[in-house]
Formats: structure tokens, C-alpha cells, sequence
């Protein structure tokens, strides 16, 4: 076959027949389920899966120079000759061709003049004809008038409005040129054009003009591997990838509903801490032995210490102890829950338990809650039904009045055999225990942070009725006077505090020197500060 079709011109019938007989050749010459794509950008250093990709490459660059002999398609120093590919079974690519020529490989015939013969016409009044909405019909209506409107009057190469539109917009898409500098351009050419032509002086009008062929976006979501897409029946509703396992949806690392997924990875295998265990060695008896581990409690800070126990650690109910017994209040002016009725846990003959005008002149002589048994907690959280995550089959525990459940899971804890015999089975770090109150009480004396004895504060007292010798006192430009509380330090018990701290002398290796970490100066205290390279 004479193969000067290859580099004739990309519109004539004879490179489209060409490119398809290409083609057919190719698909029989596949190579591990892939065809090398032989266009001038590509040069047979790319390969696709699909003959489609491979004949849009064709007709958009052409073929690479000198590739006469398709020595990477199955050809070896000989050109094949026609009858040596057979037609069965293999596809038409004459249906993806979008440039002119026939399109059904059939000869053409000729159109009626009031046809529209090529491509993007019949393409326009496809659309047309299967539009439902009247406000769609009307944009392609006025887009086939543009087709068939000339740029200019008596043009005789026949431009069309908005074939030199869609050209036009081409050409700036690939040049990358900016919105401003095409709208300049439009204009000078529309003031070359003759008179009474109908370019478009703007880019926002040449936009308009073809805004009906833009394309409707639907995202479909992927498997981070490539296995699958997440559409059709099957797969469309899937959380996950039925191939890999890798879940569809990102997920914090803090995730209270991932949290129970991820302890059984880490450190502890999950057979060992389970029922059956793990067999074991025994150098000294010379025997085998099942080796198991017990886990008796969690340790960790106030976040996780939720996210393991499965309770919330927000809202109304968020004490550990006390649970549904919980004694809390909502501060209007602060905007936060607070957790009242710590008389309660006091003994009972002592005195602070009687009246007294820091507790609205009541006594309280209610006896602290009972602690709940792992029997009794895991009889409140055994029916809860939670589906973790964030798509469409998530599932939460919903609370009766409103605010934030008491439990949010029940935590994977509950399958040890012996978690609900465990008196304590989760715990708060003794260091951020003793932090967070050595925190609360530097800020508390005003000597680090920011105060807690704020205008809020003050008001929400006033709101409760509680402590009036504390009460702000309104003043001039609406500015308020807060009277110092008996736990406001003077300037010179400042003074005495930070000389005493000081003066504190501990063993090497004990702490920290505490004179990093204050300012005497200041009367203040600081995080310490260290620095990442080490001291001559």
C-alpha cells in the first residue's frame, strides 16, 4: 500500500481511510494489551490501552516523520500489504472522526441545500432535537443562527459567527493568552473586518456566544489505587474499594469513629490480647505454652480518653464519674457548659457542706454518685448502633433533649472477655493532669495566660445570683469595675510568690530550673523556651 496518505493532508478522505486501515493493524498487533501511539507528539514513546486515544492523536498531530515502516506495530523491515489484516470482528473508528470527510465510510452523498452538512451543525441540531428544557432549545436555536450567519456581509470564504468564534477561542486556550489581551484583539480585527460584521468585541460576548456547548461536570470519585470508580449500581453507594480495601473517604487521625479500627495495628497484635493468644516457646520447661495479654487500662489524655471509652467528652453529661448524674449549668456570657455540685463528693460532717453565702445560703447534703460497675456501663452501651464516617450511610446517636449524647460508640474494648469486670479500664495522664491544673491556677492567680477572672466571668455570676460582692460595677463610657476577688494577688504578694519560687533548689535531674520558666521582673510566668543545639 502506498503509504503517502501518512503525511497527506489530516482532511482528506485518503488519510481518514488510511488511519483506519492504521489502525486495524495495530489492534491486531497489540502488544501485552497496549498500542504504541505513532503521533508526532508521542513519537512510539507513549502507549494506550484504548485505539480511540491513538486515533484522536492521529488526526490532531499527524504521524512522527519517517515512519513508514511500522516497525513498532508489528511490521519487520517489510511493508505489510492489506490482505494480510482481516475485518472481523474489528471496530469502525469512522464514528470518532471530527474533521470532514465521510464519517460512515460509505460514499457521501449530496446534501440538500437546507441541510446542514458538516459536522458541528448536525451536531447543533442533534442537540436540539433531544433538548427537553425550552431555555436550552432557545440557546441552540440561536447558536445553529449563528452557524449559519456570515462573519461579514458578501464574505466569500465563507466564515461563519461561530465556527471563527470557536477558532478564535481555540487559539487562546493553547497560547495561553489572557482574558484582556484576547479582548483587545477581538477588537482590532472587528475594526479590520468591513463593516456591519458580526465578531464579537468582547471575551465575555465570544463566550457567550458558544456557553451552551460548554460541558456539564459530574465528579466521580476514585479509588486511590485505580481500581475501580464509583459509579453504576455496583459501586456507586460503596465506602470503600471492594479490590484494595482503601476507603473512599479521608478520615482524621482523630477520628472517634476510626479510632476502634485502628487499635488492633498497633503495638499489641490483636490474637494476643484477644481469646486465643499466641503459642510461645518455653526454653526452660521445654515446652510450648499459649502466651496472652491483659489489658487493664487505658492511660492517656482527656481527647482520647473519649474516643477510646466511647462517651462524650462535651456537653451536659460529659463527666466520667457521674455520667447521667452529672450536676452542670450553661454560662450565658461565657458560652460554655460548666459542671456544678462539687459539695457533693466532700464528707459528710464537713462544714462547707453546711450554708453559707458562697452557695446561695443552701446546703448540700447529697451524697456523692455511685461509681458504675463495667457491668452496668456495658449493659448502657451494648445496644448502640453507630455507623462511623461521613457518607451517605453514617448513622449517630441521637440525644432525647437535644444536646450531645452521653456515648457516641460502643468502644471495641467491650470484646475483651474480662473488660467489664475492670473497676477503672480508662485513665487521665498523670502529666496532663497535673499540667492542666498547675495551668488553671497560675492563670487563676493572674500570673500566667490569660485570666479566667474575666467581665464574662463577672456577669455570669451576676446572671446566677451568686457571690454579689463580685458583681461588676457599671462606670463611665461603659467601661465596668471588677472588684479584687480574695484570690487577687497584690503587687507585693507577687512579689513574695516569685521570690519563694525563686528561691526553690531541687536535686540535679529533679525538674527543670524553675528560674527558665518565671520572670521576677514580670511577675510572670513562661513556657521555657530550648534551644535545638547543644551548649559548648
Amino acid at each position: 500500500m502506498d503509504r503517502q496518505w501518512m503525511y497527506a493532508d489530516r482532511r482528506s478522505k485518503e488519510f481518514i481511510d488510511g488511519v483506519h486501515y492504521f489502525l486495524r493493524v495495530a489492534e491486531a498487533n497489540r502488544q501485552r494489551g497496549f498500542i504504541c501511539c505513532p503521533c508526532n507528539k508521542c513519537k512510539n514513546q507513549k502507549e494506550y490501552s484504548a485505539s480511540r486515544t491513538i486515533h484522536f492523536h492521529l488526526f490532531e498531530s499527524g504521524f512522527m516523520p519517517s515512519y513508514n515502516c511500522w516497525t513498532s506495530h508489528g511490521e519487520q523491515g517489510v511493508e505489510m500489504e492489506e490482505d494480510e489484516v482481516e475485518d472481523d470482528n474489528i471496530p469502525d473508528f469512522a464514528q470518532y472522526v471530527g474533521f470532514e470527510g465521510n464519517q460512515t465510510g460509505e460514499e457521501e452523498i449530496a446534501a440538500d441545500g437546507n441541510d446542514v452538512a458538516d459536522d458541528l451543525g448536525q451536531m447543533l441540531q442533534d442537540a436540539r432535537e433531544d433538548c427537553e428544557s425550552e431555555k436550552e432549545a432557545h440557546k441552540l436555536d440561536k447558536m445553529l443562527e449563528d452557524h449559519r450567519t456570515s462573519l461579514y456581509p458578501g464574505c466569500e470564504q465563507g466564515h461563519k459567527k461561530l465556527d471563527t468564534t470557536l477558532e478564535l477561542l481555540q487559539w487562546k486556550a493553547k497560547n495561553g493568552v489572557s482574558d484582556k489581551a484576547f479582548g483587545d484583539l477581538l477588537k482590532r480585527i472587528k475594526n479590520i473586518l468591513p463593516g456591519g460584521n458580526k465578531l464579537p468585541e468582547t471575551t465575555y460576548e465570544a463566550k457567550k456566544i458558544v456557553y451552551p456547548l460548554g460541558l456539564e461536570v459530574h465528579k466521580i470519585h476514585a479509588c486511590p489505587n485505580d481500581c475501580i470508580l464509583y459509579r453504576g449500581e455496583e459501586y456507586e453507594n460503596l465506602e470503600a474499594c471492594p479490590v484494595c480495601k482503601a476507603l473512599r473517604y479521608k478520615i482524621r487521625r482523630d477520628d472517634p469513629g476510626e479510632v476502634d479500627g485502628q487499635l488492633t495495628k498497633k503495638r499489641i497484635p490483636a490474637k494476643l490480647w484477644k481469646k486465643e493468644g499466641v503459642p510461645v516457646w518455653d526454653e526452660d520447661k521445654q515446652e510450648e505454652f499459649n502466651l496472652r495479654a491483659l489489658l487493664f487500662v487505658t492511660i492517656n489524655d482527656w481527647p482520647a480518653l473519649s474516643n477510646l471509652s466511647g462517651q462524650s467528652n462535651k456537653g451536659y453529661k460529659a463527666c466520667t464519674h457521674c455520667m447521667d448524674e452529672t450536676e452542670s449549668t450553661y454560662l450565658k456570657h461565657c458560652r460554655k457548659v460548666v459542671y456544678m455540685g462539687h459539695r457533693r463528693f466532700l464528707a459528710a460532717n464537713h462544714p462547707v457542706r453546711k450554708k453559707g453565702k458562697h452557695f446561695e445560703h443552701k446546703a448540700d447534703h447529697r451524697t456523692k454518685p455511685k461509681h458504675r460497675s463495667g457491668k452496668t456501663v456495658f449493659a448502657m452501651v451494648k445496644d448502640l448502633k453507630v455507623v462511623f464516617g461521613k457518607g451517605p450511610g453514617s448513622q449517630h446517636i441521637e440525644s432525647e433533649d437535644g444536646h450531645a449524647a452521653m456515648w457516641k460508640k460502643n468502644s471495641i474494648f467491650w470484646e475483651l472477655p474480662y473488660w467489664e469486670f475492670l473497676d477503672v479500664r480508662h485513665a487521665i495522664d498523670v502529666m496532663h493532669l497535673t499540667k492542666n491544673l498547675c495551668v488553671n491556677l497560675l492563670g487563676f492567680l493572674g500570673v500566667y495566660g490569660k485570666s479566667k477572672d474575666t467581665l464574662e466571668a463577672r456577669n455570669d455570676l451576676k446572671h446566677m445570683e451568686q457571690r454579689g460582692d463580685l458583681h461588676p460595677e457599671p462606670k463611665e463610657k461603659g467601661s465596668h469595675y471588677l472588684s479584687p476577688a480574695s484570690y487577687t494577688l497584690s503587687k507585693a504578694e507577687k512579689e513574695s510568690m516569685f521570690e519563694c519560687l525563686e528561691s526553690i533548689k531541687v536535686p540535679s535531674g529533679y525538674s527543670t530550673n524553675i528560674k527558665r520558666i518565671i520572670s521576677t521582673k514580670e511577675k510572670k510566668c513562661h513556657t521555657p523556651k530550648f534551644s535545638s543545639q547543644a551548649k559548648n
